[in-house]
């Protein structure tokens, strides 16, 4: 859900400038997914690690339910600080956790299939994506208003913008009924108790660096 930052972005700013009067630039709210970013990249050597010593079901369970929680809070709290630590840091490494334990898991139980499973777990983001955005489009902008120009940065009117805590906190709903689903869905047979060696860590990094380069595209 971190990639539907081009649907929210001009919502994010709209709101803090105009709704809660943060004094912020554009360039500033969009460094918050260099932010992302950074946490996701920072995260990627311990996943698998800290995915096995809380069991992949469990860490899909616990972390997503976190990552979820980040949402409702990044809106709850009227700072844009709270949304970088919530929204950008927060959510970002649990993401990292996350998005390479398919990778992981995939490249161990079909290693013949590794590669054209990282390419449906490409689809599976870019769907997830897309939808998610839609959803948060339906709930802040169901008029699908286009924004204005105001000294050359696209803003959202106030009605448009002042539905953006709500629908941060519907959104965030729809992301713990994703990792509930998940959690029933998930399957390892028994690769907890199996030793990572590096080349396997290394090869599920890969994986998933490549649903994040075509994702970034």
């Amino acid at each position: 859900c971190y990639m539907i930052w081009g649907f929210i972005s001009v919502y994010v700013y709209s709101y803090y400038k105009n709704i809660i009067g943060t004094d912020i630039s554009f360039d500033t709210i969009n460094a918050s997914y260099l932010v992302g970013n950074f946490f996701i990249a920072m995260t990627f050597p311990f996943a698998i690690d800290v995915a096995k010593k809380m069991k992949f079901r469990m860490a899909y369970l616990i972390i997503g339910s976190i990552m979820s929680s980040c949402f409702f809070f990044a809106a709850l709290f009227e700072s844009f600080w709270a949304f970088l630590i919530f929204y950008a840091a927060l959510f970002n490494i649990g993401q990292g956790v996350l998005w390479i334990c398919p990778a992981f898991v995939a490249s161990k139980l079909y290693p013949n299939h590794k590669w054209m499973l990282s390419g449906l777990m490409l689809c599976g983001y870019g769907l997830g994506s897309s939808i998610a955005g839609m959803l948060f489009t339906v709930l802040i902008n169901p008029d699908n208003s286009s924004p204005k120009k105001v000294n050359n940065i696209l803003e959202f009117n106030d009605d448009i913008s002042s539905r953006f805590p709500k629908a941060m906190k519907i959104l965030s709903a729809y992301l713990l009924g994703l990792t509930f689903i998940s959690f029933l869905l998930f399957r390892v047979k028994g690769l907890e108790n199996e030793h990572v060696n590096p080349q396997d860590r290394n090869q599920s990094l890969l994986s998933a660096n490549a649903v994040e380069k075509k994702l970034s595209i």
